[in-house]
């Protein structure tokens, strides 16, 4: 695909949000393109009820690095009704279509494809790691498993939610409706949920019978993520390692308790503590033998 064939699919992905009026417009795909295919192009995927201005500051930092940066909304996220419905629905054929969809513009804006994703975001880019000839592929505190349970019994509690009624819950139930922030969705469905986790078990089994393809898979948590269960990520890294040209893992242990580390206006320190750390991660996965920048305590 050329860096003109990608313009053009990002022109139909743009014309596509755009006829919508349910999506709102500061959730649209975003991309920072450099005019002209580049070494490297970095696709950013956002969070579970989220959406890609999540990612604009994060996505500008890798931009003035070099990188064309591409973020895509993924499917039944971004709308303007916070309170809709869309994700009770959400199944994994559309996070793969998503992804392919990434991927093929990807492939014209740069030389070398990267994933980089938070949470759902880290799914879907162990994802591309697993089943694309990627360059480096970034999970951010991915979310695989609840904190509570091992892998086997998070299997069959994805499979329980599934087979009972869907259930709202709130993300944070004392401000409910008000959650934070105003361009995510503030409660989810149980059965979309469970489909993000089968969808990240997916991973799972295609790694036990095949290497991933990408070059290079880094995973990064935050030891205080309240949300994951850290181990169980820390899991499919080992079914990797050796299989890839580089597995590494790095863990933020200066961070506060929460799972999103990436969206500025909720964690206003996230630009600060985060992001350099991220970058840097990239660039010396890539071949970059620049430190990662010290721990700062907050």
């Amino acid at each position: 695909m050329t860096y003109d064939d990608s313009l053009a699919a990002l022109r139909a992905v743009a014309a596509r949000e755009r006829a919508d009026a349910a999506i709102n417009p500061d959730c649209w795909s975003r991309s920072l393109l450099h005019g002209k295919r580049t070494a490297d192009v970095v696709i950013l995927w956002h969070g579970f009820t989220n959406c890609p201005d999540q990612f604009v500051e994060l996505g500008q930092r890798f931009y003035d690095k070099g990188y064309n940066v591409y973020i895509p909304l993924i499917p039944r996220h971004g709308r303007k009704d916070r309170m809709t419905d869309a994700l009770a629905d959400l199944t994994q054929a559309e996070l793969k279509m998503s992804g392919l969809e990434a991927l093929r513009i990807a492939q014209g804006l740069g030389e070398r494809v990267n994933a980089m994703g938070l949470s759902l975001g880290g799914v879907m880019s162990a994802w591309m790691a697993q089943a694309a000839n990627i360059q480096t592929a970034v999970a951010i505190s991915p979310f695989f498993a609840l904190p509570w349970f091992s892998r086997n019994i998070n299997d069959y509690v994805a499979r329980l939610m599934l087979a009972l009624p869907n259930q709202w819950m709130w993300w944070d139930p004392r401000v409910k409706e008000n959650c934070k922030p105003d361009h995510a969705y503030p409660r989810f469905p149980t059965h979309a949920l469970a489909t993000l986790m089968e969808f990240g078990e997916g991973a799972f089994k295609v790694a036990q019978t095949a290497p991933p393809l990408a070059q290079r898979c880094v995973l990064a948590l935050n030891a205080k993520d309240p949300a994951i269960n850290l181990e169980v990520a820390r899991q499919l890294w080992e079914i990797w390692r050796g299989r890839a040209q580089m597995v590494e893992t790095f863990t933020f242990t200066d961070l506060p308790a929460i799972h999103d580390i990436i969206e500025p206006t909720t964690y206003l320190q996230a630009p600060d503590l985060v992001y350099p750390r991220l970058v840097d991660l990239m660039l010396r996965a890539n071949g970059d033998p620049m430190p990662i920048p010290p721990q700062h305590h907050a």
